[in-house]
């Protein structure tokens, strides 16, 4: 690559950008694939939960709509559900693999 350009020809970030991504690495675009089946918004109103039929759920900003984690695929089908427990520190995912499972939503780990 030219200096001051990446592979594709694009112009590289500044200084301060580069110094932030070798400290916590490139930053990613996170994407669900397929079709969204549900979606809904966290207790305090500013995430949105979607799940997916690329056998994901993502945490979305309900600002932006753009997905602000890795999705996660704990599935082995299409996730045609997906809620907040009211106090939003569970969530609950149903899938056509015909499982039903709940997810703690500080660790991100599935929890049954």
């Amino acid at each position: 690559a030219e200096q001051g350009f990446d592979e594709r020809g694009n112009s590289l970030p500044d200084k301060r950008k580069l110094i932030a991504q070798q400290q916590t690495g490139p930053k990613k675009q996170h994407m669900q694939f397929g079709a969204i089946h549900s979606c809904c918004f966290d207790p305090s109103g500013q995430v949105l939960l979607t799940s997916s039929h690329d056998t994901s759920y993502a945490l979305r900003s309900s600002e932006t709509g753009q997905v602000i984690n890795e999705p996660v695929r704990g599935h082995s089908a299409a996730v045609f559900a997906a809620r907040y427990h009211p106090e939003g520190h569970l969530m609950a995912t149903a899938s056509a693999d015909k499982l039903l499972k709940i997810w703690n939503m500080e660790s991100g780990r599935m929890m049954h």
